[in-house]
């Protein structure tokens, strides 16, 4: 599985004869209502079952909301810290604590950077509580939600560890593994700027993730060991077998896990057990675990990677499982009325506030370049992030979307965990999300810190519904749809827009739509045969032609065990599917394996 959880499993039984649509579903909708959609009673036919204390890097004369003028507004210039940004900026007194940095045992240059370089005064809640722990010589599991001090937590004591037991030369003291490329950037930068004041052999700090030169990575580790090196686990993996990394960890101090259930969900489980072959054995190293959740596949990796006398810091609590001061909505309706519903709540954020900032998740990276193109057409400019962007782009648009306001994102879940957006006003789930807990992480982006008030909105096709059983116990509340007559008069604006659109485009986000529906068959009860007559129904709202949708689908049918519709489509010219991937002389024969490619 990729980290935008776009890919699905092959297998089953198979089917035969043409795909037929399936009825439609659902029916009229009610009027107007909050936002301007109006909330409907629980049980309605709409509505499913039912930091720090300084202001950081941030001037004291002028808060991150404090904005003038129209248009996208700047964020004011950062104290000190020049262009470095944490993943706990945004939580701005929400968690403060009165335990002083100044107070801990730790070294005076980590004091000089929290207070100068990071305008830090006092511990966040999880700081306070973590910390003691870690500064200590058991490993420690920390349960704690995102944006509350985590990576002070953990590196603060980390660099402690290693000052106290100096390693070898060409020996690393630290390594932090994270699950994206953007939390372990972030975590390198959190790093630079704590290590500002102890001299240059410390302050060496690398960063190595997939999607960039792994020959460049490999050149300044030989060139000089970091200090703390942070890493993605394919990428780590690859320096161990590759780039003689082994060598290096052999003397390792501390061992960090960043967003634990996140690695394991995207499926890293593998790439981590490989990479602990090559660190020293429990005990003869210190490690930290720090997750937001605790599912079993958490404890079996606590197990493995830490010593058994480990230490647990639970700052969450059972009943503090998401943001209780953010205000969440669902609204179901028709697939083919989804576009219109997000035109509508994207026009109201933006009517309401010209400091409005949104991020609307989508289930994989082609979905999110589908609709990004799709609302660039119809004149409402977005941001586009997602894990086949390069890394160089999707750093340039975070930095955007970071610093002003008055911006909208379309995002996979590459920007679920972890990241550091301050204001968002507004984040919509397009779609359902893969699973519950995945709802709540993506929730998390938007009313962060006491300053932003946060509304989230869980957008499903109708047959999406019985996924609100997964969230039943959270305080959700539905919305009313828009009426048929407004989403009709919404429909030629839709449809001129989507005129404009690529081909490419559509069919690639045709497969990843595909991909995602085919891991979710027993919870929406399809068999192959509906997931691919949806595929064809969604598809046909846009730019592909009738007869090039047909020979697709017969393809994916193939590639999802869907079966026999490669004879009923074999009258279809290749040639159709030519002029739609923009290619020359495509055989028949390595359709199939385009149509695998771009899933």
């Amino acid at each position: 599985m990729n980290q935008d959880g776009g890919s699905g499993g092959r297998g089953g039984s198979g089917g035969g004869g043409r795909f037929q649509k399936r009825p439609k579903r659902g029916g009229g909708g009610g009027g107007n209502g909050r936002p301007t959609f109006q909330k409907r009673q629980r049980g309605g036919s709409n509505g499913g079952d039912r930091e720090q204390q300084q202001g950081k890097y941030f001037k004291e004369s002028g808060g991150q909301n404090s904005h003038a003028g129209g248009g996208h507004q700047q964020r004011p210039p950062q104290q000190n810290g020049g262009g470095h940004h944490s993943r706990t900026s945004a939580t701005t007194l929400a968690h403060m604590t009165q335990v002083r940095f100044a107070d801990l045992p730790i070294h005076a240059s980590t004091k000089k950077a929290i207070r100068e370089v990071m305008g830090y005064a006092c511990c966040t809640e999880v700081q306070s509580q973590a910390l003691p722990v870690c500064l200590g010589d058991s490993d420690a599991v920390v349960k704690a939600k995102t944006g509350t001090g985590k990576t002070i937590a953990f590196l603060v004591p980390a660099i402690e560890k290693a000052l106290k037991s100096p390693v070898g030369r060409g020996q690393i003291p630290i390594l932090a593994i994270s699950p994206t490329r953007e939390l372990a950037q972030q975590i390198a930068e959190e790093a630079m700027a704590l290590t500002r004041f102890h001299g240059r052999e410390v302050s060496r700090i690398q960063c190595v993730v997939g999607g960039t030169n792994v020959k460049s990575d490999i050149r300044k580790l030989k060139a000089a060991a970091p200090f703390i090196l942070v890493a993605t686990p394919g990428r780590l993996n690859d320096l161990f077998q590759n780039g003689g990394l082994d060598s290096m960890v052999r003397q390792l101090q501390v061992l960090i896990f960043d967003e634990a259930d996140q690695l394991l969900d995207m499926g890293f489980r593998p790439a981590i057990t490989e990479a602990l072959r090559y660190l020293p054995a429990p005990g003869r190293r210190q490690s930290y675990l720090f997750s937001a959740t605790f599912p079993n596949q958490v404890e079996k990796l606590t197990k493995d990677a830490l010593s058994s006398n480990h230490v647990v810091v639970d700052t969450v609590g059972e009943e503090e499982q998401t943001n209780t001061h953010v205000q969440q909505y669902s609204l179901v309706c028709e697939h083919s009325a989804m576009p219109a519903h997000l035109w509508k709540f994207l026009q109201e954020a933006k009517s309401k506030s010209k400091d409005f900032k949104v991020i609307v998740f989508f289930p994989t990276a082609r979905v999110v370049q589908y609709y990004a193109e799709l609302f660039q057409k119809l004149g409402f400019p977005v941001i586009e992030m997602h894990s086949r962007k390069s890394q160089s782009v999707r750093n340039k648009m975070a930095d955007i979307f970071r610093n002003e306001t008055g911006r909208v994102m379309f995002t996979s879940d590459v920007s679920a965990r972890g990241m550091d957006y301050p204001g968002v006003t507004m984040v919509v789930q397009f779609n359902m999300p893969p699973d519950a807990a995945q709802y709540v992480h993506r929730l998390g982006r938007t009313g962060r810190g006491t300053a932003t008030e946060g509304q989230g909105i869980l957008l499903l096709a109708d047959f999406e519904r019985s996924f609100l059983n997964k969230v039943r116990d959270l305080p959700i509340e539905p919305l009313t749809k828009l009426s048929e007559v407004e989403v009709a008069d919404f429909d030629p604006t839709l449809l001129g827009a989507v005129r404009k659109m690529n081909n490419l485009t559509l069919v690639m986000a045709y497969q990843a739509w595909l991909g995602f529906y085919n891991s979710n068959l027993k919870l929406l009860r399809w068999s192959k045969e509906d997931l691919v007559a949806e595929a064809n129904d969604w598809a046909s709202r846009g730019s592909v032609s009738k007869a090039r949708t047909e020979f697709l689908a017969a393809k994916v049918a193939v590639a999802v065990d869907v079966a026999d519709a490669v004879a009923d489509a074999a009258a279809v010219v290749v040639a159709d599917v030519e002029d739609v991937v923009d290619a020359e002389d495509i055989p028949d024969r390595k359709m199939t394996n385009i149509v695998l490619n771009v899933v």
